[in-house]
Order: structure tokens, then sequence, then C-alpha cells
């Protein structure tokens, strides 16, 4: 299908579910002019995102559940609600490893930078390729230090503690028709990986 001269596809506007075929053709592999068929479509996902064509290798960047256990003694994890999202989906937080920085300094600097959480005890839990922009997430587990969320509005539009029985009212990713109910990420995601574990 792609070894061929094609016309570029018509992009429509924003959406943030990748097609099935598409995300499918990204994780087993494509033939040398992938890239020029594919690019407006990972332009589309990026447009808020850092772009950094050119680079010859993976960017590594962190995903993390972060949880705490209040003056309750009910433990609770910390999502946001990410400003490129019109619908409540809240997600773990997420964000680039820097140069010179070990990944438990990025996971505890992200959680900082995007709520005001202090976090310590990071362990690694696992990984995910993310093909946009040729990252490999990297997922941990962190201890919430303090529970006064103060959140960054150019990147969290909202983040709170959830407690499980709170999680287990939420809608699914995909299918959910009321648009003020809170949602989880896709099931096929590291973050949901990490908030089921």
């Amino acid at each position: 299908l792609l070894d061929g001269p094609h016309p570029l596809p018509t992009i429509p506007p924003l959406t943030h579910e990748l097609p099935d075929a598409f995300r499918t053709a990204l994780l087993v592999g494509l033939p040398a002019r992938a890239p020029e068929l594919l690019r407006p479509a990972m332009e589309l996902v990026l447009r808020d995102a850092p772009i950094r064509w050119g680079d010859s290798g993976t960017d590594p960047a962190v995903i993390m559940l972060v949880t705490h256990v209040g003056g309750d003694g009910i433990d609770r994890c910390l999502l946001g609600w990410s400003t490129r999202w019109d619908t409540p989906m809240y997600s773990t937080l997420a964000g680039f490893v820097e140069p010179g920085e070990s990944l438990e300094e990025a996971v505890a600097r992200e959680v900082f930078e995007e709520s005001g959480i202090r976090c310590s005890e990071v362990t690694y839990r696992g990984s995910q390729p993310w093909p946009f922009p040729a990252s490999l997430m990297l997922g941990f587990r962190a201890k919430g230090l303090n529970s006064d969320i103060n959140v960054d509005p150019n990147e969290i539009r909202e983040a709170k503690w959830f407690t499980r029985a709170e999680l287990a009212e939420f809608g699914e990713f995909y299918g959910e028709t009321d648009p003020t109910r809170p949602r989880l990420p896709r099931t096929d995601s590291i973050s949901r990986r990490l908030i089921n574990d």
C-alpha cells in the first residue's frame, strides 16, 4: 500500500484518537516513504506537543502515577486533565527527560512542575514505544510527599487526587457519550496500565 506513489491524505479536524490501522502501521514498521506519507497526520497529533523532527535517536519520556495516603488513611492517585483535551480525560503526568538528568530526577521534576507535588520512592514499572515524536515512554510510580496541588495552567487544566472508588465511576476513553463525565486513558496505554496496577 505504501510502496508506490500515493497522494497525501486529507487530514480531518484535530482528533486525539488515532485510527487503529494508523496506530498498527506505526507499531509494526513502515517502508522508507512512510514518513512522507504520515507527516501530515503526525503533525496533526503533535500540534501542541514538542516536535523533534530530524533527531536520529529516541526521545525518552517519563510517565508516572503518583500516590499519596491522606490523613484519613485512604490511598489516592494524582491524575491531570491536559489543556489539549476539551472533555475531562484524566491521565498520569508525563514529560520528556532533559539532557544530563536521570529518569528518577525527570519524574520528580515533571511532577513538581506540572502539579506542585514533591515525590520520592520513584520505581520503574514498564515502558511503551510512542511514535510521536519517536519517544519511548518509561513508566514509573512515585509517592507524593505533599497533597496541595498547584498546576501549571499552560499544561494542566486541572489535577486532582482520586480514590479507587472515584476512579471506578469514570467513563472509558472510547464510547463515553456524556461530555462532562471524567474518563480514563485508553486501555492500551501505559498510563492506563499504571492506573490499573
